[in-house]
């Protein structure tokens, strides 16, 4: 608002107003740059800066903002990311200092690690796990563990599953806002390999069914290569789409 920064406001299409002034350093004008919302309960939480402990897990139901908890302490920050609510919880990525970043989970009273995905390095490394997306009982995510980037998935039990993306060089490609999408129980993604280039590719769940054909009547593209640790724990099939295009 010219005098507090980059803080947190909020609207009702009445009253629009500012939450709280997180960072209130240089008089009160300096910025937290609050980013990356997500709903839980009656909270909203989100990743700010205070000025004084870094980038760490934030949250507010409108009368009370609080800091999470202090992940990395010190006054680096943590640089929590990519919140996403999956069951009575938010995934995170974040990175406390020692297991560089990784996948984190709080519902506001537990704050917690879930599991050191790249133990390269000592466990310095790290996965940087990013696009998670729900999808049935399971939440998917991109993240690269000691032998490369990983398709992997966790659910309530925080049982997580990992396949390498079939193919030479292969994994996930960004597609900036979306990169991941759910249509119809199946997950759609733009994967890239030296074998295929580019191609767009879907991740079929095993309760989900798969039609016979396409809308237009031709046949769904061949099955690539079975994502072998995850297949073999619940049939999982990565398809690539085959598309008519026009004459």
């Amino acid at each position: 608002d010219g005098t507090y920064g980059y803080e947190l406001w909020r609207t009702n299409g009445s009253t629009t107003e500012r939450v709280f002034d997180i960072n209130q350093t240089n008089g009160g004008s300096g910025s937290s740059f609050p980013n990356s919302f997500a709903a839980l309960g009656s909270w909203l939480y989100f990743s700010a800066d205070d000025g004084t402990s870094g980038w760490e897990v934030w949250r507010t139901n409108g009368s009370t903002t609080e800091r999470v908890q202090d992940i990395n302490v010190g006054g680096i920050g943590s640089y929590p990311a990519v919140f996403t609510r999956f069951g009575d919880w938010i995934y995170f990525q974040a990175n406390d200092g020692s297991s560089g970043g990784e996948l984190w989970r709080t519902n506001g009273s537990t704050t917690e690690l879930v599991e050191d995905i790249n133990t390269a390095n000592s466990g310095a490394n790290s996965s940087s796990p990013t696009y998670f997306t729900p999808l049935g009982d399971w939440l998917y995510f991109k993240a690269s563990d000691a032998t490369g980037t990983k398709l992997m998935r966790i659910n309530n039990e925080t049982v997580i599953e990992s396949a390498a993306i079939p193919g030479t060089n292969a994994g996930l490609y960004c597609m900036c806002s979306y990169s991941v999408s759910v249509l119809n129980n199946k997950l759609f993604f733009l994967m890239t390999s030296n074998e295929i280039g580019f191609e767009f590719a879907y991740l079929e769940e095993p309760t989900a069914g798969l039609p016979s054909t396409d809308r237009d009547g031709s046949l769904w593209g061949t099955t690539l290569v079975l994502l072998t640790a995850v297949t073999a724990a619940a049939s999982l099939t990565v398809r690539r789409r085959e598309v008519k295009r026009a004459q």
